[in-house]
């Protein structure tokens, strides 16, 4: 009875020898398996923030090429402006020098007033000034003629 038990503890140790190396086995596996996959995501997120700091290099490089191509057209569109505007007033001062002032002095002014008279003193009979009228006619052709000759 005694070696029976003798031989059954031995193989109740042995079994549980059995059993911890297995466990240990499987943790080892597991810890290993976490490690990898812990290693992996590390590359992936080492991968990831390279990428990222790569992309933002070209943001960078891509923004500062924008803001001087913004700069370079700036600089032409006040360029331009002030060359227009240069040529605009060159334009006007010129137009000035070339166009003559004028000077509108009245014509038959005498005539103007008689015949203003006349109609206020013959409201009802306007015929009586018809001679008046024609005289004035005469003088405002006259005073035409005289200026189309002067320019």
């Amino acid at each position: 009875y005694e070696t029976e038990q003798a031989i059954i503890q031995e193989e109740l140790v042995r079994l549980a020898k059995r059993e911890r190396q297995a466990a240990r086995e499987t943790r080892s596996s597991t810890i290993l398996q976490e490690k990898n996959l812990t290693d992996a995501e590390r590359k992936k997120v080492s991968h990831l923030a390279k990428e990222l700091e790569r992309k933002e290099a070209e943001l960078k490089r891509l923004d500062d090429f924008y803001k001087e191509q913004l700069s370079h057209i700036e600089k032409k569109n006040r360029d331009i402006y002030k060359l227009t505007s240069e040529q605009f007033h060159t334009a006007a001062t010129n137009a000035e020098y070339r166009v003559k002032p004028r000077s509108y002095d009245p014509v038959c002014l005498d005539l103007q007033s008689k015949i203003l008279t006349c109609y206020q003193e013959n409201r009802q009979e306007a015929l009586n000034c018809s001679d008046l009228a024609k005289e004035y006619r005469r003088c405002v052709s006259a005073a035409q003629k005289t200026l189309l000759v002067k320019n």
